[in-house]
């Protein structure tokens, strides 16, 4: 039994003992001890960390997202049919983990060879087609009702031509990396005013597809004739003061403690099904 309860549990776990796959568990006890906390259930982590989960949901709901298979052994790979380049990532991870300047391939012999290497360092893979043309994504904040913060794009233009223009590990956490220092967000992003509402309609149409509450974001890849595509949908992101999040809180006029104090309002509203505040939804 608990000496004391808390009102609410502000959960920023993204892996135990080193496992994404254990994320879950953490709102999981949360719930079973009946403390509030912040963010997405058990649930909607445990389908948004899987990502062929992720990506048949978001089909069956008429969400557009890249054409993938999963490999769950590198012999899976041998006929593929899907259109080259490909891009390949771990089925089950998050934060970039695992994806490189490796995870592009342009035929089988090296689409063999990094399936292989992940599959070693982390079991299954996905291979999906990859669409190469602008990235964008967009934050939400929200429980059954969503506010949608402005749209961010991530400027390849400095990238050197060696690297592709993904966001990979070194691009999210190595500050001294080219690919971290040639990856900036940009918020709002110069898009028109069409192109910005479409991203902003299926960043809510996938947030809500897989349940997410409290705060999450949806990263997009723009295809030929500006089809948008679904590449992941992230539950409780990163929240640091200069992350994506946060920078595009503060576009829509949004400050750090604000926001902070938002996802705690929410938290308590999913716990209670008391609604706190007013929402609005924040186009830009």
């Amino acid at each position: 039994m608990l000496s004391s309860k808390p009102d609410l549990v502000f959960n920023l776990v993204e892996s135990v003992f080193g496992k994404s796959a254990f994320e879950m568990n953490i709102p999981a006890i949360l719930e079973l001890l009946n403390i509030p906390y912040t963010g997405s259930s058990p649930l909607a982590i445990a389908l948004a960390l899987d990502k062929a989960v992720t990506k048949k949901l978001l089909a069956f709901h008429d969400i557009r997202t890249p054409d993938f298979i999963v490999a769950h052994t590198p012999a899976d790979v041998e006929d593929v049919q899907l259109h080259y380049p490909l891009f390949i990532k771990p089925l089950c991870e998050d934060g970039s983990i695992g994806i490189s300047e490796l995870s592009i391939v342009s035929g089988r012999d090296a689409l063999s060879q990094s399936v292989q290497v992940l599959f070693d360092r982390f079991g299954g893979v996905l291979v999906e087609e990859f669409i190469g043309g602008r990235e964008f994504n967009v934050s939400l904040l929200g429980n059954e009702q969503q506010e949608v913060l402005p749209v961010a794009e991530i400027d390849y233009s400095n990238m050197p031509k060696h690297v592709p223009n993904i966001l990979s590990y070194n691009a999210k956490w190595v500050k001294e990396s080219p690919e971290y220092m040639c990856s900036k967000p940009v918020c709002p992003a110069k898009v028109s005013d069409e192109v910005r509402s479409r991203l902003m309609k299926a960043a809510v149409d996938a947030y809500r597809c897989l349940e997410l509450s409290g705060y999450g974001r949806v990263d997009f890849r723009m295809g030929s004739e500006e089809q948008l595509y679904v590449i992941d949908v992230n539950p409780n992101p990163c929240i640091a003061p200069d992350a994506g999040l946060a920078v595009a809180a503060k576009a829509a006029g949004i400050s750090y403690g604000k926001l902070v104090e938002k996802i705690v309002r929410y938290g308590i509203e999913k716990a209670t099904g008391v609604q706190k505040g007013e929402r609005q939804c924040v186009a830009g």
